[in-house]
């Protein structure tokens, strides 16, 4: 995943998971996007990308159209 922001390139990786599914990964992605920044006005570019990453990995794990927790993205995340 890419975002560029004030002038810069911020890049992510996929999370190294067991994929079950990629049905709905772009949907928690674009979902755990706004709800990050909501809660977290003055975050970083790498810190953004890095929950979005986790939130779609958690999604990729499961089997069909799956939305993760917060309490499982902030699990895998630490």
């Amino acid at each position: 995943m890419t975002l560029f922001a004030d002038g810069k390139e911020y890049r992510q990786a996929a999370l190294p998971v067991a994929v079950a599914d990629t049905v709905g990964c772009g949907d928690t992605a674009m979902g755990s996007w706004m709800t990050y920044v909501l809660h977290h006005p003055q975050t970083t570019a790498p810190d953004l990308l890095r929950f979005v990453a986790t939130a779609a990995a958690c999604t990729a794990r499961q089997h069909g159209s799956y939305a993760p927790t917060l309490g499982e993205v902030t699990k895998m995340l630490t």
